[in-house]
């Protein structure tokens, strides 16, 4: 009886050692594509505060890390977190979608500027003829913008936990 439990945990070992293997390898090449730090700095020091703003390259980083987990090869073994990484991945496509919409460049932009600007034209600081009421507008625009970065901030927050108690990383 010792032998088939022992082969039974053994197997079951192998396999959770294969599973964390390869999930291991599925957070360091998404981690590759946009790091905590690299988040962190996006949200804060650019979308998010006052700048209301994000630079092409770093949208593209925010675009690249969903469009990995598109791939069914880049799906965790693990239940739990590849189900926390669906939830990033849509809050992340929510905030996507956002800057697309309501994301452009100022008029008479510098050609090396290489940023876009939550609704420009309603934002006095880039439009000389924006009024009180447009600038208004703008406010709930940056309310909502600041929003979906506290929800893709928080559904990160529970990734990252859920990977380093799972993985141990």
């Amino acid at each position: 009886m010792g032998g088939v439990v022992g082969a039974f945990l053994k197997r079951r070992f192998d396999q959770q050692k294969q599973t964390n293997e390869h999930d291991i390898k599925i957070y360091n090449q998404s981690n590759e594509i946009l790091s905590e730090e690299k988040l962190l700095n996006i949200a804060n020091f650019e979308v998010g505060a006052s700048k209301h703003a994000i630079r092409y390259d770093n949208y593209s980083l925010l675009e690249n890390w969903c469009t990995f987990f598109e791939r069914a090869g880049n799906q965790y073994l693990d239940k739990q977190t590849r189900e926390q990484s669906k939830r990033l991945r849509a809050s992340f496509l929510i905030l996507i979608k956002f800057i697309r919409l309501n994301f452009s460049e100022i008029k008479h932009q510098n050609p090396n500027n290489e940023n876009i600007y939550l609704r420009p034209d309603l934002n006095p600081d880039y439009e000389d003829n924006a009024t009180e009421e447009q600038f208004a507008e703008w406010k709930e625009f940056a309310r909502e913008l600041d929003t979906l970065i506290d929800e893709v901030l928080d559904q990160y927050s529970k990734y990252r936990e859920t990977v380093k108690k799972k993985l141990k990383i």
